[in-house]
């Protein structure tokens, strides 16, 4: 078991390396270096946001820029992200840098107010304490920068925007469907994101309301991975030892459910252990079709990723939007086990079928371009 997933650990390591080596080349780690990093040899560094953006227009035609903060690019999730986000503003014409606060809330505000420096016309940010960005992210709307909170809101009294998802429910209906997967009762585990993140925090409300309807299921162990796939698995490795009788395991993040779905099978329990994860990225929907994961909730990275570029591109091109933007999302599930779920009082979000979640996912640029334009 050790030797698969820590082997789908250094393939995730191996991605994260590169994809650091190219952010530092854009203005990564904290971003102080940004400014000069990206000017010409034996040039002088535009100090004000004038010359800024008569260099920017030198330099690529105009374009206009997206700064973005991301929490971290250990977890695949965000690798996705960025990568969606990449194509979707090259597709609508913007200059766009993402940058990774590597887990650090210090990182994540120095770096928002280095692009409020570099004049970017739109910042979006993933964040790990919103309270604790609502200063800086009103500082950047205070210099007329569009400024966006990245899945989770920010309050600032409505001087920015947010695009977000329904972390609550779509948990919530995951863990209904673990629950009647599972007969109503059992024992279950669940793997955190990390503790105090809104995401989180919410994903795990969802899962505890959803067990209060359901008095003989018997939670034994909570977790958090802080989205980070290498200590997921060492929970993971340390559960399948612990409790080797457990019925279900739920993850928050799918950059740690396909490690758990590996050491489930591994270990010869996958016909006596429902798993569940979060974001039904396409290798967890591929798991579901195989019969090996039982539930999820489609958020998907790529999906995000280009809705929330269309949603900053509908902002700069002045439509009138919605301040909170909130991304589609569905429970995965079988016909069945939709049945049971919606039988058993959970109507406020839509189930669909692994299959049908693929494809929505196979098409998420065509989901999503001149979404905000209906």
């Amino acid at each position: 078991m050790k030797k698969r997933t820590l082997k789908r650990v250094s393939l995730i390591m191996a991605a994260v390396l590169a994809l650091s080596a190219c952010s530092m080349g854009d203005g990564g780690g904290t971003g102080q270096e940004s400014k000069t990093d990206t000017t010409a040899a034996g040039t002088t560094a535009p100090e004000t946001k004038a010359e800024q953006d008569t260099a920017a227009a030198e330099t690529d035609g105009g374009k206009k820029k997206i700064g973005v903060v991301e929490i971290n690019f250990t977890n695949p999730f965000y690798i996705g992200w960025k990568e969606a986000a990449e194509e979707a503003a090259a597709e609508l014409g913007y200059e766009i840098t993402v940058q990774s606060a590597e887990n650090s809330i210090e990182n994540e505000i120095s770096q928002i107010e280095n692009f409020i420096e570099l004049g970017m016309d739109c910042i979006i940010a993933d964040p790990q304490d919103a309270g604790a960005l609502v200063d800086v992210f009103k500082k950047a709307a205070d210099a007329g920068i569009v400024v966006i909170g990245l899945n989770s809101p920010v309050d600032t009294g409505g001087a920015t925007y947010n695009c977000i998802i329904d972390h609550y429910t779509g948990f919530k209906g995951v863990t209904y469907a673990i629950a009647e997967g599972l007969e109503k009762k059992g024992s279950v585990c669940l793997i955190q994101g990390q503790v105090g993140h809104e995401a989180s925090d919410s994903r795990e409300k969802g899962f505890n309301d959803a067990l209060a309807d359901y008095p003989d299921i018997e939670v034994l162990d909570i977790q958090p991975c802080d989205w980070d796939v290498s200590k997921g698995v060492s929970i993971i490795e340390n559960w399948m030892v612990k409790y080797p009788d457990v019925n279900a395991i739920l993850c928050m993040t799918d950059g740690v459910t396909p490690s758990l779905v590996d050491a489930v099978e591994t270990e010869g329990r996958l016909d006596r252990t429902l798993l569940a994860g979060n974001d039904a990225e396409m290798e967890c929907l591929e798991l579901m079709v195989e019969g090996k994961m039982q539930a999820d909730y489609l958020i998907s990275s790529y999906r995000d990723g280009w809705h929330a570029i269309a949603y900053a591109d509908a902002i700069m091109r002045g439509l009138d939007v919605e301040r909170d933007a909130v991304l589609p999302g569905y429970v995965v599930c079988s016909d069945e086990l939709a049945e049971k779920v919606k039988a058993a009082g959970f109507t406020e979000m839509e189930c669909i079928t692994p299959e049908k979640a693929i494809e929505l996912s196979e098409h998420y640029a065509d989901e999503f371009r001149g979404y905000f334009d209906k």
